[in-house]
């Protein structure tokens, strides 16, 4: 596979995704406090209602456990207590729909890095991922699609030019 890489301006900020939340849920805090966001996609093909990627349930759980320690958290942003997930089979990996805040982007990055290199050494071959990550930093957010190999993707992330804030995409 070809590795494809671009940035877009995104709508998607925690404070929209807040707004949607009822406060009458019983995990509304841990949502509200998230650092990290594991997005449903709001539609996909025949699904006509929030739906996670393939990888979600064992993503998360990895996620969790690798952030007992560490100064950030991770939450499914679920609007209701219905959990559907895609189930694609196909040679790449796709890691959910993230949405991070800078500040726990080199965790993010880590995150996604410790668990393709974990699927690599359980299937014994390399794998190619397709990701979309959403990343916020005050209100402005710029999402990055993606897919390819793992280095090239841990790569890219992590050379960000510093001035990736500055300016409007075009």
């Amino acid at each position: 596979m070809k590795d494809t890489f671009s940035i877009s301006e995104s709508s998607i900020t925690f404070d929209s995704l807040r707004k949607e939340l009822s406060r009458d849920k019983p995990y509304f805090q841990e949502l509200y406090n998230a650092d990290i966001l594991v997005l449903p996609y709001k539609s996909f093909k025949e699904y006509n209602s929030p739906v996670f990627s393939e990888e979600t349930e064992s993503f998360v759980y990895h996620a969790k456990n690798e952030l007992l320690n560490k100064p950030a958290n991770i939450e499914l942003f679920m609007q209701d207590d219905k959990y559907e997930e895609l189930e694609l089979h196909a040679d790449t990996v796709n890691i959910p729909l993230l949405i991070w805040d800078y500040l726990v982007h080199p965790i993010a990055i880590g995150l996604v890095v410790n668990y393709v290199t974990g699927l690599i050494k359980q299937r014994n071959q390399q794998v190619d991922i397709k990701l979309e990550s959403i990343i916020t930093k005050n209100e402005k957010s710029r999402k990055i699609s993606f897919s390819g190999s793992i280095n090239d993707w841990k790569e890219a992330m992590e050379s960000l030019p510093k001035d990736f804030w500055d300016d409007d995409i075009k």
